[in-house]
């Protein structure tokens, strides 16, 4: 039986994203994110850049959707909010800057 070794030390969690597509869909929208596509499971990817903004995390500390594949860059700078990286991408073309996240724990 394989089990996942960052799920046994506590790395991963049973956070849950939003995964309707039409709900992740208004909320990039109105946030204003561009240049995205939004995967049947719910995962997001951007043929551009993502600047995480503060509306882009839950009051958990997680990001509110999961993203997949940036194919430019990943910003996210001074988000205080932001406790975790679960659902960060899993390709990033170009820069993953998360700097001043000073509650980030993993």
């Amino acid at each position: 039986m394989k089990v996942n070794v960052l799920s046994r030390v506590g790395i991963l969690s049973s956070h849950q994203f939003l995964s309707n597509p039409d709900e992740i869909e208004n909320l990039l929208v109105e946030l204003g994110y561009r240049n995205c596509s939004i995967l049947p499971d719910g995962t997001v990817n951007s043929s551009g850049d993502i600047e995480i903004i503060d509306d882009l995390i839950g009051n958990d500390g997680y990001f509110l959707v999961k993203f997949g594949d940036v194919e430019g860059n990943f910003l996210c700078i001074q988000q205080q909010k932001l406790k975790f990286l679960e659902g960060s991408p899993k390709n990033v073309g170009k820069d993953f800057v998360c700097n001043y996240c000073r509650n980030l724990t993993s």
